[in-house]
């Protein structure tokens, strides 16, 4: 997720090859990256409300005790 950002400052401060595209990679890595962790909350928060729905009736099938 972060591979845009890593390789854009490894590669500002010389530490990776690619230098002539480390503002390429920096300018669009950060929107990326932000947009990539939105998504991932997201998605987790509608799995979370999936489970809430089909163990609403018996959590402690959700636990596995039963």
């Amino acid at each position: 997720m972060f591979l845009h950002l890593r390789y854009g400052f490894g590669s500002y401060f010389n530490l990776l090859p690619g230098s002539e595209w480390s503002a390429l990679l920096l300018t669009y890595g950060f929107p990326l990256t932000i947009i990539g962790m939105a998504l991932k909350a997201r998605t987790l928060l509608m799995y979370k409300t999936l489970l809430d729905d089909i163990y609403r009736d018996d959590p402690l099938k959700l636990y596995g005790c039963l």
